[in-house]
């Protein structure tokens, strides 16, 4: 799911030891030493999610079957792995690191161990670490056991106002943004300026610069991807029911530009940049602008495993090429100028 897959690919084919969790024979995988199976999302407990706002809440997933085959939740993969790597290590780290060996004498092997054991994270369940996570809120551990979700002081606050309406809060009791009437920030006023980007050099306030003027170079077209609302990134592609309500990825090219270039609708064609070419199905459409083309992210797997999901339709990672936002240095997903041909 990052831009350049080829030089995600010649990283892999490079690294000694490649070690993948997954719950399916995704590309990755196919580049992997060691594939530790995990379990999918209906055979475990996931933790418990805290969601703020007006109306704070918790939830949580909770399985509905035990893990089928040899797959294994992650807490219970990481416990296992740690269990054989923790003293091995302890062992050669003794030898080299120069911090353990002055604990080791302040406060001995066994001492030091306990510190360093490995495997102090993973020793509880899913279920207990929930559990704790919401002690202090009386009966929360049993309602999102039973439930799935909890509203703090729900007993006395909730009500049912109509056949698909719910008050969880009462409009008094709702957590604003705002304590005493002011916002809860420094200068108890709605900041819009973030006073500690200037010292990093970033704008503190988003301004235009000239270097953001979109350009697009003649016979190119500038790349968007984006998501659907049934698919999660490229994990789900290979799901039959899901590919029922979309069966591949078409790109959108504008109607008059894709009538001078010979291309109708599902023709294939090539779509390329400076790293790489992709090649899906044509849906001319004058919801695009002429200099501008767009298609689904999440299709287009190379993995022969995925038997409903191999080589279907386009792969924008692909084609987008390394670009990164200064802010937050993310990978800037709309910044690659494409070629397009009928094939």
């Amino acid at each position: 799911n990052m831009p350049n897959t080829a030089k995600t690919a010649e990283m892999l084919r490079k690294m000694e030891l490649v070690v993948t969790i997954d719950t399916m024979p995704s590309d990755t995988v196919m580049y992997a030493d060691v594939v530790l199976p995990e379990c999918t999302y209906l055979e475990r407990t996931d933790p418990v999610k805290t969601f703020g706002g007006v109306e704070p809440s918790f939830a949580v997933r909770n399985k509905v079957i035990d893990p089928m085959f040899e797959t294994k939740p992650v807490m219970e993969i990481m416990k296992g792995l740690t269990t054989k790597i923790s003293k091995p290590l302890f062992e050669i780290s003794k030898k080299h690191d120069e911090e353990l060996q002055d604990l080791i004498e302040e406060e001995g092997e066994e001492g030091s161990y306990a510190e360093f054991d490995l495997t102090l994270p993973f020793l509880h369940t899913q279920e207990e670490l929930n559990h704790h996570a919401v002690a202090m809120y009386i009966g929360a551990a049993e309602k999102l056991h039973h439930d799935g979700v909890f509203y703090p002081k729900q007993d006395e606050y909730y009500k049912q106002l109509a056949a698909n309406q719910f008050q969880y809060y009462p409009e008094k009791k709702k957590y604003y943004s705002t304590k005493g009437g002011k916002p809860v920030t420094p200068s108890k006023k709605v900041e819009c300026v973030i006073g500690s980007f200037t010292a990093k050099g970033i704008d503190a306030f988003p301004v235009w610069r000239d270097e953001y003027e979109f350009s697009v170079p003649a016979g190119k077209f500038k790349l968007l991807t984006g998501r659907h609302a049934q698919f999660t990134q490229s994990g789900t592609s290979n799901n039959a029911m899901l590919r029922d309500l979309m069966p591949e990825n078409f790109v959108w090219i504008n109607k008059r530009v894709a009538a001078d270039k010979g291309i109708k609708f599902a023709d294939m064609v090539e779509v390329s940049s400076s790293i790489g070419s992709t090649r899906l199905k044509a849906y001319p459409t004058e919801k695009i602008a002429p200099d501008q083309v767009f298609f689904i992210h999440g299709f287009g797997e190379e993995s022969e495993e995925l038997t409903w999901a191999y080589k279907n339709g386009g792969n924008d990672n692909a084609i987008i090429e390394d670009t990164i936002e200064p802010v937050y240095g993310a990978a800037a997903m709309h910044e690659t100028n494409v070629e397009i041909r009928k094939v």
